[in-house]
């Protein structure tokens, strides 16, 4: 079970998320993200989904930064917190693989975790499907082929090279940028 303590370093709050097991399953979070990201660094615009554990936003970091993924998950009901413990353990590791979305850092700030992800500008499979079925089309068979062998590829990554299996995958779940 994953849990969390609150320590006092250097006049900074930081966040302790224990994983089960060894101590090295642990993740410190702190209101700065390793990269130096805090969120009064960010102009937040409009939400892009919302799941159990909180949403997404897009991300401005700057008045005309880069734009980001701002994804908040509260800490506080446990099961939240061990979402995230295997939120952040399943993005180690993974920066090398262009098929799985970029975690560029995490931080805190006021009892939520925000990871700042990389920017899938297209959206989720799900919203691109039912935009093809309210315009009365069907999506491209070859298009559909290629998001398939993406899927594939970071299925097989993540189970062959980080030992983890995917147990939420839908169309919802997949989301794609503009780069493809």
């Amino acid at each position: 079970r994953a849990c969390v303590r609150a320590c006092e370093r250097a006049e900074q709050q930081t966040f302790q998320v224990l994983g089960a097991g060894a101590p090295e399953n642990s993740v410190l979070i702190s209101q700065q993200g390793s990269q130096g990201f805090c969120l009064s660094q960010f102009n937040l615009g409009p939400e892009l989904g919302r799941g159990e554990g909180g949403g997404v936003r897009i991300a401005w970091h700057g008045p005309a930064g880069p734009m980001y993924a701002l994804k908040e998950i509260s800490i506080n009901p446990a099961q939240q917190r061990h979402q995230l413990m295997m939120e952040l353990q399943s993005h180690q590791g993974c920066a090398q693989m262009q098929d799985i979305v970029k975690l560029h850092d995490f931080f805190y700030d006021e009892g939520r975790v925000y990871l700042v992800l990389e920017l899938m500008d297209w959206g989720s499979l799900a919203h691109l499907v039912d935009q093809q079925r309210h315009r009365g089309q069907r999506m491209n068979e070859l298009v559909l082929s290629v998001i398939l062998r993406r899927i594939s590829n970071a299925l097989h990554y993540l189970h062959t090279q980080r030992q983890l299996i995917h147990r939420d995958l839908k169309p919802g779940n997949v989301v794609i940028g503009q780069a493809g």
